[in-house]
């Protein structure tokens, strides 16, 4: 929707735009763009629109709306992306390895993505709420709204069309070095072998699983093992709350761009709580 009104994506000012002039909608094989009955028109380079007509639009086409001098072109015709953006204006956030970092992935202060059951999740100052589309959300003073998302992935396929590989039939593969400073990690996944590497956000998985394990140990459930409060949880990393959330955000990004589904599956969060846990109970640590 473009126009005055609040309920407009696109928003402008001008007074010859009317509340609701026009609207710019995906097809499922293109971008068409129709004016609402709008008093001073829309126009596709330079032409009048016929009210109602919707008309196909493709790179390089230049639309204005009523009587505004500003000139919108069209620059890509591909499909529509979920993503956030600010509710007052300003540049779209898009996802990456399945997450959208607010208000970047190197300052990652929150964090939105779809889980498992398909809808969308906040997380932000160590709480988990479900957003919805369009419905506005604040981030440290800021509104956001959610975008374009769509029904959930089909959970075989990752995003660029190789094979997914579901978290849950996963086992993580620790090696570590005798001081612990390295921390290399693997994952098997059926018949297959992915190295991950060595990160520094693959500690804190190495700590989480450790947690879990030694909880299962004790004759905890799958269901409640390897909880842990957030507090708790920086006696054993020897770092903050800014930390955690950036290696959260690092070791989920990875995952989800390896291929594993869900990747933010990886590290869950209670809802209304402050307790972490790893998100895969299969694991093994060797010590290199």
């Amino acid at each position: 929707m473009i126009g005055r009104s609040h309920r407009c994506s696109l928003r402008l000012t001008e007074s010859s735009v009317s509340r609701e002039h026009a609207s710019l909608r995906w097809t499922g094989g293109a971008w068409m763009v129709k004016d609402l009955g709008s008093r001073y028109g829309t126009f596709v380079n330079g032409q009048p629109l016929q009210p109602g007509i919707p008309v196909t639009v493709q790179p390089g086409v230049r639309l204005t709306f009523g009587r505004e001098k500003g000139v919108w072109e069209v620059t890509d015709a591909a499909p529509p992306e979920v993503m956030v953006v600010p509710a007052e204006g300003g540049a779209a956030l898009l996802r990456h390895g399945g997450l959208i970092a607010i208000p970047s992935p190197d300052h990652p202060t929150a964090v939105v993505f779809q889980g498992g059951d398909g809808s969308w999740v906040l997380e932000h100052a160590g709480r988990v709420e479900v957003v919805r589309e369009q419905a506005p959300f604040v981030v440290e003073s800021v509104p956001w709204r959610l975008c374009n998302t769509a029904p959930p992935e089909q959970t075989w396929m990752a995003g660029d069309g190789r094979e997914a590989m579901a978290l849950n039939e996963v086992q993580l593969r620790f090696r570590i070095s005798r001081n612990e400073e390295h921390v290399d990690l693997s994952v098997g996944w059926r018949d297959r072998l992915v190295e991950l590497g060595v990160r520094s956000h693959h500690y804190l998985l190495l700590t989480l699983a450790r947690v879990r394990r030694e909880n299962e140990k004790s004759g905890e459930s799958a269901a409640t093992a390897g909880w842990i409060d957030q507090e708790a949880l920086f006696k054993l990393l020897h770092f903050g709350p800014e930390r955690l959330n950036l290696d959260i955000f690092r070791a989920r990004r990875q995952f989800g761009a390896a291929g594993f589904t869900p990747g933010a599956g990886i590290v869950e969060r209670r809802p209304a709580t402050k307790e972490i846990r790893i998100g895969v109970g299969e694991t093994t640590v060797e010590v290199a």
